[in-house]
C-alpha cells in the first residue's frame, strides 16, 4: 500500500504527473495552427527583446514582463519555431497538475491526489485552440506551485527555506500577470497576522525580492520601469472598461451546437461558472463553524484571491483558468460530508458524483484527443502546423505574396500573422482593439506609419457585432480608426484576399 508521508514516493509522483500531462498538452496542442487574437502580441515582444528593445519603452505592453522574458529565452533557444514556443504553456499545465497533487495528497489521500490532476487536464485540454503563448498560463502555474509549498509549509511545519520559495513563486506570478499581486499580498497578511508564522513573514519577503529586484532592476536599467507604471495605469481604465463582464460571461456559447455531444463540450467550462461560488460558500462555512483549520482557511483565503485576479473579465474561460485551487477545495468539503459510510443516503450521493465526474472527465479527454486527429500538416515559415487544409492553403497565399523580412503592419488586431510570415512591424504597437485603444493610441500609431511606410498591410476586419460580443462593454464610438484607415487607402492598393476557416485577411501594397 503506498504510504502518503514517503516523500520520495511523493516527489516521484508528482514528478510523473508533471511529465505525464506537459507531454500530452504539448504533442495535442503545441503544433496547432490557430491565429490567436493575443499570442502574437508576447511572440512579438519578445522578438524585440532580442532586438535590443524593451517592453514598455519601445513596444506597447500592459501586462508583466515575464512572459516577454521567457519568450524570448525560448526564441534565442529554439529559433522562431511556434511549437517550441508554446512550451511554456504545456509546462504550465503540468506544473498545475503536479501542484494539484501535492496540494490533495495529504488531506484527500492518493485516489483524489491522482483523480484531480485528472480532471483539471480533461476540462483544460478540450480547448484545443487556447493552448497559446499567454501569460495567464504563467501566472496560473506560478501560484498554484507556491500555493502547494505554502500549505505544505502550514500542515507539515515547514520553515523558511518553503516560505522562501512560496515568495519567489508568488512574485513571479505578478511578474506575469499583474493581478497576482492580490493573492501575495492575502498571503503576506496572513504571515503577518499569525501568531505561529509571523517569523516567516522575512523569508517570505526575501523570497519575493529574489524575484522582483533583478526583474525592477532590468526595466530601470532599459529606461522601462516608470513607462511599464504608465502603462499599467493605462490598463487600470482603457483595458478595464472594454473588458468589463458579467460574472459567468459566456460569448458564442450556443452558436453552432450539433448533437449531445456538443452540448457536452459546451457546457463544460461553466463548470467553473458553478464551482467557484459553490466552494467559495462551502468553505466560508466550514471556516465559521471551525470545521477547517488553518491549512484549509489559507487555501480557502487564496484560491479567492486567484479569482479576484481574473477581474474585471469574468467570463467562462479566465474563471476556467483559475478553477484548480477550487477543485481541492470542493473534494476536501466532498471527502468530509458525502463519502459517510454511516449515511447511506450521503454515501451514494458522492459514490454517484465521483463515478459521474470521472465518466465525464475522461469522455472530454478522448474527445479532445480525437477533436485533432484529423487535422493535417502544413509547411509555414515557423515550422510545420496542423489543422484543416483550407488553413495551410491561406498561409501558403501569404507567404507567396508577402516576402520574409519585408516590412509590414497587420491591422488592426492580428499580431501573429505577422510574426509566422516573418515581416517586421514599423510601429510600437503590435495591434489596435476595435473599441479599446484611445484616439492617443491611433495617433501614435499613425505618426509611425507616416515615418516608415511598410511595404504591405494586412488589413483585417472585425465586424462590430463580432467585437460587441466578446467585448461588450467596448466604446461604440471608437470601433473604427478613421485616420488610420484614411492613410491605408490614400497610400496602399489591394493586391489580394485570403479567407480560410479560422481567418480573412486583405493583403494591400505600397504605392511607392
Amino acid at each position: 500500500m503506498l504510504r502518503t508521508e514517503n516523500p520520495r514516493i511523493q516527489a516521484l509522483a508528482g514528478l510523473g504527473i508533471f511529465l505525464a500531462v506537459s507531454l500530452l498538452s504539448f504533442f495535442l496542442t503545441a503544433d496547432i495552427f490557430h491565429p490567436s487574437m493575443d499570442e502574437g502580441i508576447y511572440l512579438e515582444g519578445a522578438h524585440r527583446i532580442l532586438r535590443g528593445e524593451a517592453p514598455y519603452r519601445d513596444f506597447f505592453a500592459y501586462t508583466g514582463p515575464l512572459v516577454y522574458w521567457v519568450q524570448a529565452l525560448l526564441e534565442a533557444v529554439f529559433g522562431v519555431s511556434i511549437r517550441f514556443l508554446r512550451l511554456p504553456t504545456s509546462i504550465a499545465m503540468g506544473l498545475t497538475a503536479a501542484a494539484l497533487f501535492w496540494l490533495s495528497l495529504r488531506p484527500l489521500g492518493w485516489k483524489f491526489a491522482l483523480a484531480l490532476p485528472a480532471a483539471f487536464a480533461s476540462l483544460r485540454l478540450t480547448q484545443v485552440h487556447h493552448f497559446d503563448v499567454n501569460h495567464r498560463w504563467l501566472s496560473t502555474s506560478l501560484m498554484t506551485m507556491g500555493t502547494a509549498v505554502a500549505i505544505d509549509a502550514v500542515r507539515a511545519g515547514r520553515g523558511r527555506r518553503a516560505w522562501f520559495g512560496a515568495g519567489a513563486l508568488f512574485a513571479a506570478a505578478a511578474w506575469a500577470t499583474p493581478t497576482y499581486v492580490i493573492p501575495l499580498l492575502l498571503l503576506a497578511a496572513w504571515l503577518a497576522f499569525t501568531p505561529a508564522l509571523r517569523r516567516y513573514i522575512v523569508a517570505f519577503a526575501a523570497g519575493v525580492a529574489l524575484v522582483s529586484v533583478p526583474a525592477a532592476g532590468w526595466l530601470a536599467a532599459h529606461g522601462a520601469l516608470l513607462p511599464m507604471i504608465v502603462n499599467l495605469g493605462w490598463a487600470g481604465s482603457r483595458y478595464r472598461t472594454a473588458n468589463s463582464v458579467p460574472y459567468g460571461y459566456y460569448p458564442f456559447a450556443f452558436n453552432s451546437l450539433k448533437g449531445p455531444t456538443s452540448w457536452l463540450i459546451a457546457i463544460q467550462p461553466l463548470v467553473s461558472v458553478v464551482l467557484i461560488p459553490l466552494t467559495l460558500a462551502l468553505g466560508a462555512w466550514e471556516v465559521y463553524r471551525r470545521r477547517w483549520g488553518a491549512a484549509e482557511a489559507l487555501l480557502l483565503l487564496l484560491a479567492f484571491g486567484m479569482f479576484l485576479t481574473s477581474w474585471p473579465r469574468w467570463d467562462v474561460n479566465l474563471l476556467l483558468g483559475v478553477i484548480p485551487l477550487y477543485l481541492v477545495l470542493f473534494s476536501t468539503w466532498a471527502l468530509q460530508h458525502l463519502n459517510d459510510r454511516q449515511q447511506s443516503a450521503a454515501f451514494t450521493a458522492g459514490l454517484l458524483l465521483q463515478v459521474g465526474a470521472t465518466t465525464y472527465c475522461a469522455f472530454l479527454l478522448f474527445w479532445s484527443i480525437g477533436a485533432v486527429s484529423d487535422f493535417q500538416y502544413f509547411p509555414t515559415r515557423v515550422g510545420q502546423l496542423r489543422n484543416v487544409p483550407d488553413d495551410g492553403q491561406a498561409m501558403a497565399a501569404l507567404e507567396q505574396a508577402i516576402p520574409a523580412g519585408s516590412s509590414a503592419y497587420v491591422f488592426p488586431y492580428m499580431p501573429l500573422m505577422g510574426y509566422m510570415l516573418r515581416t517586421e512591424n514599423p510601429t510600437s504597437y503590435s495591434y489596435l482593439q476595435p473599441g479599446m485603444m484611445s484616439i492617443d493610441d491611433e495617433g501614435i500609431v499613425l505618426n509611425e506609419l507616416r515615418r516608415k511606410p511598410p511595404e504591405y498591410i494586412l488589413r483585417q476586419y472585425i465586424p462590430d457585432d463580432q467585437v460587441l460580443e466578446v467585448w461588450p462593454n467596448s466604446d461604440p464610438t471608437a470601433m473604427r480608426f478613421p485616420a488610420i484607415e484614411d492613410f491605408i487607402n490614400s497610400r496602399y492598393t489591394e493586391t489580394g484576399h485570403v479567407q480560410c476557416t479560422h481567418f480573412a485577411m486583405v493583403i494591400l501594397h505600397r504605392r511607392d
